[in-house]
């Protein structure tokens, strides 16, 4: 009885070689019998498109199977027609089933060869869309965007109106129909490797377990789904923006993993705005993954070193209205606190802002909700008299362009630049390691080398004695 027509599909990958100038196919295995490839057979030899097609031939032609020891089938192909349809493409993806065996080109260096160099962005967390401002920096269109939080997606959708809004868990709209892009930006949620948020208080008063894993915050899968975009999408470019413990996780070391056998060529690095001439010190990872080019290399995605020209004077406004200032009479809350918390040994005086200097503290999430653990500006004149940073200051410290909208509300506004990313910084980042910077910021890094990863790892050093709490937004 002929078995072969319910023959489970063989589907494996394979290196073409050379003989004589031509590409040279090679097989050996049982598998091919069961197939109806049995010694002796004759094969035609057919190309569709991109692919090649084995199959047994009625008539002799130049290839047979032969066989080796043990009567194991052998096929050995070696023809121009080879050539013509792979040319110098060294391996393929062979599928073996009753009667024929397709060689495609391998999955990888296709996907690779396919990826889009035309100016389009994508945003996976997105936030309020300061990614993507970064992004258009660097002349990027957004298409699309996720973003789970509707506050958010209005205003990304102000800023971005062209871009189609997914506004949904990621793990829904990972399904949708996503458009291939040329670059793709995520901002990955923090909360499960941020130590301010590991030791927050959760529902019920109760504080999260820090004995767990990263990956048992509920959190702890968003990774999962970002890799899952990218698959979707395949873009050129992903740049990832994170918290500073994430570098050092196995979550990241598993990404890392994953984007290198996507055949991306991959830096990490822990880095502040400030380290690269900005204001703003707010330590955070960044991964950044390119595609290198036909001869194996990729741009320096990472900025020069830089001073900082500016000091905290240099972005404050200079019409702040008169009841935007505080002292211990209106606000003795405030100040009774920051005694409790000296005593403590806490530092809390500290954050009083230094005027002259050239670094300005992070403003974190709820910053424009008031609370006390806040930095606070000093009055020029009148001592220990004091206010919060306004919205138009926080923005020039985070480098948000003016026309950037962020919409009627304070606190949500404060919560898009606490959360996001340092649209100078993250510009800089998008421009080299996109190609967009001078061609001399190019290197040799080839593709099997495993990146930049000297800032990798779990208690880096951050900046001045600032501890990782203070880093994280």
């Amino acid at each position: 009885m002929d078995t072969t027509s319910t023959l489970p599909i063989r589907v494996s990958r394979a290196t073409l070689g050379r003989h004589k100038g031509n590409r040279r196919f090679y097989a050996a295995g049982r598998y091919l019998q069961r197939a109806g490839f049995v010694p002796g057979v004759f094969l035609a030899v057919a190309a569709h498109g991109k692919t090649l097609e084995l199959s047994p031939s009625p008539v002799a032609t130049h290839n047979r199977v032969s066989v080796k020891a043990g009567d194991i089938p052998v096929i050995d192909v070696n023809s121009s027609l080879m050539t013509a349809v792979f040319g110098s493409d060294g391996a393929v993806i062979v599928r073996v089933e009753a009667g024929r065996i397709v060689l495609a080109p391998a999955i990888t260096e296709s996907r690779v060869a396919a990826r889009l160099r035309d100016g389009s962005a994508g945003s996976v967390y997105a936030g309020g869309g300061l990614f993507d401002a970064a992004a258009r920096t660097a002349g990027f269109t957004p298409r699309f965007a996720i973003e789970i939080e509707e506050r958010y997606a209005a205003i990304y959708e102000r800023n971005h109106a062209e871009a189609s809004m997914h506004c949904l868990s990621v793990h829904e709209a990972a399904f949708c129909p996503l458009p291939p892009v040329e670059l793709l930006c995520m901002g990955i949620p923090c909360e499960p490797f941020s130590r301010a948020a590991r030791t927050a208080k959760g529902a019920g008063g109760a504080k999260r377990d820090a004995t767990l894993p990263a990956t048992a915050h509920p959190l702890g899968d968003m990774t999962l789904w970002a890799f899952l975009v990218i698959a979707r999408t395949n873009p050129r470019t992903i740049i990832i923006e994170e918290a500073p413990a994430y570098a050092g996780s196995e979550t990241a070391h598993a990404l890392l993993g994953a984007l290198r056998r996507s055949g991306y060529h991959v830096s990490v690095r822990v880095i502040s705005p400030h380290e690269h001439g900005f204001l703003a010190r707010r330590a955070r990872t960044v991964i950044v993954a390119q595609t290198p080019a036909e001869d194996g290399t990729v741009t320096d995605p990472w900025p020069p070193i830089a001073e900082t020209a500016q000091t905290v004077t240099d972005v404050l406004d200079t019409d702040v209205r008169e009841d935007a200032w505080f002292d211990e009479g209106t606000k003795p809350w405030l100040f009774a606190h920051r005694e409790k918390q000296a005593m403590r040994g806490n530092g809390f005086g500290a954050i009083v802002v230094d005027l002259a200097a050239r670094v300005a503290p992070v403003l974190k999430k709820r910053y424009f909700a008031g609370q006390g653990d806040n930095p606070v500006v000093p009055h020029p004149t009148r001592p220990d008299t004091l206010r919060w940073f306004t919205l138009a200051e926080a923005r020039r410290i985070m480098a948000v362009p003016d026309a950037y909208e962020l919409g009627e509300a304070t606190t949500t506004a404060g919560e898009v630049l606490g959360q996001g990313v340092h649209v100078g910084l993250l510009g800089q980042i998008v421009r080299r390691s996109t190609g967009r910077e001078d061609a001399a910021a190019r290197i040799v890094a080839h593709a099997d080398v495993q990146g930049d990863r000297s800032a990798e790892g779990a208690g880096l050093p951050l900046f001045h004695g600032w501890t990782d709490a203070t880093q994280e937004g």
